[in-house]
C-alpha cells in the first residue's frame, strides 16, 4: 500500500469512527424501558447520553435525562453516573474530532507519516477516542444488566427492557479509532525507519580496495589521505561530498585545482 492510500486509509477508518460514535451519542437507544407507567398512562422511555424521550402511539416527550431518571422505581440510572457518562462521551467525540482535524492537517502540509506535533496530536487523539468510550459504554451495560435482574425478579414491575444498540454502535466508532490510530502510528514508524535506511544508503560508507586483487570496504578516507595517494584516485575518485568538503576547508584556488586534477574529473565551478 503506498503513502496516498495510507492516509485515505487512516482518514477514512478515522472519520467513520467518529460518525459512529456521533450516531451513538445522539441517538436515544442506550437504555430503552417499554410500559413505563406515568401519570399520562404506559410509555415507553428512551435514554440519549443528553435527553430522554416518552414515547406512546400519539408522539413522543423530549425531556433531559435526569427528568426522566427515577422512573425504573429503583434508581438505578443516577444522576451523578449519568454526568459521568456525559463527560466521557464528550471527551470521546472531542478527541476523535481532534484526531481527524490534526491527521488532515499534517497530511495537506505534505508532510505524510513524519513525527510532527500534528502527527503525535492526531495518535493521542485517535487512540484516547478509541479507548475512554468503553467507560460509559461498561457503565450503560452495567445499568441494563440490573435493570434486567430487578425486571425479571419482581412481578410488581410491568417494564420490559429491550436491548440498547446505541453501546453497540459506540463500540464500533471506538474501535474503528483505535484501528485508525494504530495504523497511523504503524506507518509512521515504518517511513521513519525507511527514511533511515534511505538516508544511510546514500551516505557514502565506504571506498573499495581493489589492491592485491582482493575487494575490501573500509571507511571513507580522509582529504589527507587521498593527498598523499593512499588510494588510487584515477580508478576510485573519492564521493562528491568529500572532494567538496576538502576544497572547502583549503580555501586557496591553487589546491582547488590541484585537487581537480588529481581527481581526474571535472567539477563545475558552482560546486566549489
Amino acid at each position: 500500500m503506498d503513502g496516498k492510500k495510507k492516509e485515505i486509509f487512516v482518514m477514512l477508518i478515522a472519520v467513520l469512527g467518529f460518525l459512529f460514535q456521533l450516531l451513538a451519542y445522539v441517538t436515544p437507544s442506550w437504555i430503552v424501558l417499554e410500559n413505563v407507567p406515568t401519570i399520562n398512562g404506559r410509555l415507553d422511555l428512551r435514554y440519549s447520553v443528553w435527553y430522554a424521550k416518552y414515547c406512546s402511539r400519539i408522539g413522543c416527550l423530549t425531556v433531559t435525562p435526569f427528568e426522566a431518571m427515577g422512573s425504573d422505581g429503583n434508581q438505578v440510572v443516577t444522576r451523578s453516573s449519568w454526568i459521568e457518562i456525559q463527560a466521557e462521551t464528550t471527551v470521546a467525540i472531542i478527541c476523535s474530532l481532534l484526531g481527524i482535524i490534526t491527521a488532515l492537517c499534517h497530511l495537506r502540509k505534505g508532510e505524510a507519516f513524519r513525527v510532527s506535533v500534528g502527527s503525535t496530536i492526531a495518535i493521542v487523539s485517535l487512540f484516547v477516542s478509541g479507548i475512554f468510550p468503553i467507560i460509559p459504554i461498561g457503565k450503560v451495560s452495567h445499568m441494563n444488566e440490573m435493570l434486567q435482574d430487578i425486571l425479571q425478579n419482581n412481578n410488581y414491575f410491568p417494564m420490559q427492557l429491550t436491548v440498547p444498540y446505541c453501546p453497540i454502535i459506540a463500540g464500533i466508532g471506538a474501535f474503528f479509532e483505535f484501528v485508525a490510530a494504530i495504523s497511523f502510528s504503524f506507518w509512521l514508524h515504518s517511513a521513519i525507519h525507511e527514511a533511515s535506511r534511505t538516508t544511510t544508503r546514500e551516505r557514502p560508507t565506504g571506498v573499495r580496495d581493489i589492491s592485491n586483487g582482493v575487494a575490501r570496504v573500509q571507511s571513507p578516507p580522509s582529504y589527507q589521505e587521498v593527498m598523499e595517494g593512499c588510494y588510487n584516485i584515477a580508478i576510485i575518485p573519492p564521493s562528491y561530498e568529500e572532494a567538496v568538503n576538502c576544497m572547502e576547508t583549503t580555501g586557496t584556488k591553487t589546491v582547488k585545482q590541484q585537487t581537480m586534477e588529481m581527481l581526474g574529473t571535472r567539477i563545475d565551478e558552482h560546486y566549489c
